[in-house]
């Protein structure tokens, strides 16, 4: 992956810790708007990159009083009681819900709109056509030609009348395919066999009743 700006290494004395706590997953370092990871602990990749939303969203909210104006539901205010302050417990759900934690609970859609934003804002890799925070994709980094990397080039296709945003780089691509790709993105005349591919692959991932794009629990 490449280097994320809100990761930081952890300090000799965080090490020594994090070694005696390992159940402890990192924390977010308010003071340099920073999250550190602990190097000792034994979550998968997918729970790391969890930790790393949570984190990531809290130092945003906090750097730039984002404002949390919604109401928590009875489910929430329940769950949440004993998480100090309004802010914070607004805070957490926000947090959760950003990095897919089901605790965040039936959160509403103004709780959603919010988390939404932010996650586009703390997107590594940048943001979709319809602002939605751009994934590692089907093939993970891969270098253009202009020296920048892509994981995702999107198009819209007309679907049943409905137009639908996807991937064009996908697995079943061939080498030139996918050169093609890196060099010009998805502008200008795209090859009709890589659209088919790409709408092909689609599709069957929507019949299983999955994102055209790949998830990051995939």
């Amino acid at each position: 992956m490449p280097t994320d700006p809100f990761l930081r290494e952890p300090y000799q004395s965080e090490k020594d810790y994090f070694q005696k706590n390992k159940n402890v997953a990192g924390y977010a370092d308010f003071n340099n708007n920073k999250v550190v990871l602990n190097p000792f602990s034994n979550l998968s990749d997918i729970e790391k990159n969890a930790v790393i939303k949570n984190e990531k969203t809290r130092l945003f909210i906090r750097k730039n009083n984002v404002p949390l104006d919604f109401s928590l539901t009875p489910e929430q205010e329940n769950a949440f009681v004993n998480y100090g302050s309004d802010l914070n417990k607004k805070e957490t759900i926000i947090a959760r819900i950003v990095s897919g934690d089901p605790s965040a609970g039936n959160f509403t859609p103004e709780q959603k709109e919010i988390a939404d934003k932010i996650a586009g804002e703390i997107s590594t890799y940048g943001l979709r056509p319809d602002g939605t925070p751009k994934g590692s994709g089907f093939l993970g980094e891969l270098i253009r030609p202009d020296g920048g990397i892509s994981t995702e080039v999107s198009i819209g296709l007309n679907f049943d009348g409905k137009e639908v945003l996807l991937p064009l780089i996908v697995p079943t691509l061939s080498k030139g395919e996918l050169d093609f790709i890196l060099k010009y993105g998805g502008n200008g005349k795209i090859p009709k066999q890589i659209i088919n591919k790409a709408a092909a692959h689609a599709l069957q991932r929507m019949r299983e009743g999955k994102s055209p794009f790949k998830m990051e629990n995939e």
